[in-house]
């Protein structure tokens, strides 16, 4: 349990809020506000992890977005005032961008000047956010790390590590391993064992093959064939598909079980000198193209699996390509009763847009979701 009074159980990611230059269907205002609270907290959520990019909150020249702080402010206080607690996440930095996706080492990790850019960015939020209660909200310094080595990410986070502390004692500080936080890096980890307000995160995404299924930025997604859970996520009859997607795709195709599960969060707590550092899965989930009663099954298995071992978990994400909420019609995807979550009754969202058109066809979409059958035959013949 961290000192400073920082607990948190089960959350989800509000994933584009601070991310995307365009929002889908609206401003900030209107895809995240008071509503989306309330209904966070009905489902029986107790936090949110807000993740947030450099480009979001800072200009081009690295000045202060003003108006973007005031915004992320608001949502914040909002969110704590609700009585949820708030995790900040440092998504990307213009030194440390996803767009290489492993392919070229980040600048972050070559230029020393870079590192003390990034304590800057840092010093800002600090100031910005100081006040608020160290029991209501964390810092995550940095989402899935991408450096050359294990020892690279952890020289950079020892830096930056001292700088925040020098700011802010005793405040959270939500750390993952190097390379998209993989449950193995785990142990890799290199954390003060004296500092009480660590929390160690990690993401969760198995089996690739199956969770990112048809995701049109990832080799595993351009496999068209049907996928399946539990098991061997592409089917052995389908599996010379994968073999025109590269090496990682068909070595990925290994059955996948709760008990394999399980044994796989073994190693995320094997590491007895960070025995004291409370664990959490900052990331999981699967793209909304994998069949619904799948999800259902592999939520399950890997929720109370966490819940098992005791680690807290935090869904990515709220409504977008893996949400709780469908992103067309902002309504009930499915997938929160697997989670263990309640059923709150669901009112229709407030609906972002200039134009009457607009409006007509997200009512209309709304209204045709309260009829699966007619919704899907209409979502298919569209296709």
């Amino acid at each position: 349990m961290n000192k400073n009074g920082f607990r948190i159980s089960r959350g989800t990611n509000i994933s584009h809020l601070f991310v995307d230059k365009h929002l889908p269907r609206g401003d900030r205002k209107s895809y995240f506000n008071e509503r989306d609270i309330s209904q966070i907290l009905k489902l029986g959520f107790d936090h949110i992890r807000i993740p947030f990019v450099e480009d979001r909150l800072w200009f081009s020249n690295g000045e202060k977005n003003a108006e973007a702080f005031s915004q992320l402010n608001h949502v914040v206080n909002q969110s704590i005032k609700a009585g949820l607690k708030v995790i900040l996440c440092f998504q990307e930095l213009k030194s440390h961008q996803f767009s290489s996706m492993g392919a070229i080492t980040p600048a972050l990790f070559l230029d020393s000047n870079e590192v003390d850019l990034f304590c800057d960015k840092w010093s800002e939020l600090s100031s910005h956010f100081k006040s608020t209660p160290e029991s209501s909200l964390a810092y995550e310094l940095l989402n899935e790390p991408l450096a050359p080595s294990d020892e690279d990410w952890n020289n950079v986070l020892a830096q930056i590590y001292n700088f925040i502390r020098k700011k802010e004692p005793n405040r959270t500080l939500v750390i993952g391993p190097n390379f998209f936080q993989w449950p193995v890096k785990m142990k890799h980890l290199k954390l003060d064992a004296r500092d009480q307000n660590i929390i160690r995160s990690f993401h969760f995404y198995h089996p690739h093959l199956f969770t990112h299924n048809k995701t049109p930025w990832s080799a595993t997604g351009k496999y068209e064939g049907p996928v399946t859970y539990p098991g061997r996520p592409v089917p052995k009859q389908f599996e010379k598909e994968l073999e025109s997607l590269g090496p990682y795709p068909k070595r990925e195709n290994l059955p996948v079980t709760l008990t394999i599960i399980q044994n796989i969060l073994k190693d995320v707590d094997s590491n007895p000198k960070q025995a004291m550092h409370p664990i959490h899965c900052g990331e999981f989930g699967c793209y909304h193209k994998v069949p619904l009663e799948l999800q259902k099954l592999w939520f399950y298995d890997v929720v109370s699996s966490f819940e098992k071992a005791g680690i807290a978990w935090t869904q990515w994400d709220w409504k977008g390509n893996f949400g709780i909420l469908d992103k067309d019609t902002w309504r009930p995807s499915g997938i929160h009763l697997a989670m263990g979550l309640n059923t709150p009754k669901w009112g229709f969202p407030k609906i972002p847009g200039s134009t009457l058109k607009e409006k007509l066809r997200h009512r209309a979409s709304r209204v045709l979701a309260k009829f699966p059958p007619l919704y899907t035959l209409l979502k298919t013949i569209k296709k």
